[in-house]
């Protein structure tokens, strides 16, 4: 093996997922739909639409709200200001998207060199990255787990070259820079930063670095500082009303929290770090894969315990205890609900990629092939000729995504523009028909729209308060029914006007009008 033919097979594993993926950032919008995006990606990019339009966040225009992401959300608002038409806009965000997982698998590709001198182990996380770029949805699915992706591994170098000099101030200032970077991209990213912390905080401290350790962490404090104050003027509330309304929604949904529900919530976190550490490596697409990947990995670890190729201790056990924590605390506080949102684990991911693809390198290293590059290469583009044929695929007509493009077509050609309407699920039923949706579950609406739910609130007059008079959303969110999320609305005041899609169980909008 030539260091030359280790740098080719490495921008090979870098190249070939970014050139599929901005191919699949031009594929017709229903194909996105189905393949690439969820509605959560909408309610972003209208939100930005509305800032970049009206000078402050706002998803309807009539709201301020602070139920977004900080950094992603300010980056897809400067995207609004430079490219105003939406379906630009999606398929800019998408491009950047790509762009930033190229950069991740570059950052990988740099920890792999720095973790071992043999170029071909070197290869393997970046070919667990590749394998996982080569799948549609999470990698390209235009919300802020990319950018998340590629800050954990920019941090992850920053922590290496601490402890490779640890009496270095640059290298302490800038992991609390990251740190704050990180929060800033997700929320939720502090409780992940806590555990890291305390290892970093415990490293300082042997290594007699307590005003490195300080100073680094009043830069953590100062940013946090920050990011309240953010939202705090982009909604009135210094934690975003989007999180404030999942944990309502959990506390009405969840069973309370006693000694008879700990197993289960084990159980569930442990299942879900085996979901995404199958993910980070890109088998648990197709659907066959998912089982294989969750023992494969489980095997993997045990493999690299009993053989000595990894330690559990030091930064390995501070970085897995950090996504545990992770996941008990999105589990618990959140719900099981949000153990199926795959955008919020994109550091589980990166570090699988990062841990998954050491072990298999070093295995490969004590064998007699330890320096071939064929098999780092295979693995990396095995999902190749699948992720073709999903390109290529027809444009779907039939699912959720495409019935909701066939009804904002409904909107926009039926719906007067200074209409006001109104739906659970806003997001792509707002962008594509153009037309003022008001957001019902309350992760994109304002502050007071959470109090009325909180209190089990009128919506009818609600929606008689904001001037709604349409309201279009699933068949199973029916009118004298309760929602999927919340809400009842009096069937002598709203008639069906027309239903687009033919399966109400999955796949059905029906479109209401306020009785004259």
């Amino acid at each position: 093996m030539s260091v030359r033919g280790a740098r080719v097979a490495g921008w090979v594993l870098v190249g070939v997922p970014l050139v599929w993926q901005l191919l699949a950032a031009g594929r017709p919008t229903a194909w996105m739909l189905v393949h690439l995006t969820h509605d959560d990606t909408f309610l972003l990019l209208r939100l930005a639409e509305g800032w970049a339009r009206h000078g402050y966040p706002t998803f309807d225009g009539l709201h301020r709200t602070n139920g977004f992401q900080a950094l992603w959300g300010c980056v897809t608002a400067g995207l609004a200001v430079l490219v105003s038409h939406p379906e630009w806009l999606l398929r800019g965000t998408l491009m950047l998207t790509a762009v930033l997982n190229a950069g991740t698998a570059i950052g990988l590709w740099r920890l792999g060199r720095m973790l071992t001198p043999n170029a071909c182990v070197a290869l393997w996380p970046l070919a667990c990255w590749c394998a996982y770029g080569l799948t549609g949805r999470p990698g390209l699915i235009g919300l802020e787990n990319t950018l998340l992706a590629g800050v954990v591994v920019v941090g992850l170098l920053c922590w290496f070259r601490l402890r490779e000099r640890p009496g270095g101030w640059r290298w302490w200032l800038l992991l609390g820079l990251v740190s704050v970077v990180l929060f800033w991209v997700r929320l939720d990213s502090v409780v992940p930063l806590a555990v890291v912390w305390l290892g970093l905080g415990w490293f300082g401290l042997r290594a007699g670095q307590v005003g490195r350790v300080a100073a680094a962490g009043l830069i953590v404090l100062a940013g946090g500082a920050a990011l309240a104050g953010f939202y705090q003027w982009a909604g009135g509330t210094p934690t975003p009303v989007s999180g404030m309304v999942k944990r309502l929604i959990a506390t009405q949904v969840e069973p309370p929290l006693t000694w008879w529900t700990v197993p289960a919530i084990a159980g569930d976190v442990a299942s879900m770090l085996l979901k995404q550490a199958a993910i980070g490596i890109g088998a648990l697409w197709p659907p066959a894969c998912s089982s294989l990947a969750r023992v494969a990995v489980v095997v993997l670890a045990v493999s690299g315990l009993r053989f000595g190729l990894v330690r559990a201790r030091g930064w390995p056990l501070v970085l897995l205890l950090s996504v545990v924590a992770h996941v008990l605390v999105v589990r618990v506080w959140l719900g099981a609900y949000h153990l199926d949102t795959p955008w919020y684990y994109a550091a589980e991911n990166v570090l699988a990629a990062l841990a998954v693809g050491v072990l298999i390198g070093r295995l490969q290293a004590g064998t007699r092939r330890g320096a071939w590059l064929v098999p780092p290469l295979v693995f990396g583009l095995l999902k190749l000729p699948l992720a073709i044929a999903l390109l290529v695929e027809a444009t779907p007509t039939e699912g959720l995504g495409p019935t909701r493009l066939q009804a904002a077509a409904w909107m926009r050609a039926n719906i007067p523009a200074a209409a006001r309407c109104a739906a659970w699920n806003a997001g792509e039923l707002s962008y594509f028909s153009r037309r003022t949706v008001v957001n019902l579950d309350g992760l994109v609406n304002d502050r007071a729209y959470y109090a009325l739910r909180r209190r089990g609130g009128d919506l009818d007059g609600y929606l008689a308060e904001n001037g709604v008079t349409w309201v279009v959303d699933y068949a199973r969110d029916a009118v004298g029914t309760e929602t999927h999320l919340w809400g009842v609305l009096p069937r002598d005041r709203w008639e069906v006007v027309t239903t687009v899609g033919s399966d109400p169980r999955t796949a059905q909008v029906v479109v209401r009008r306020v009785s004259d």
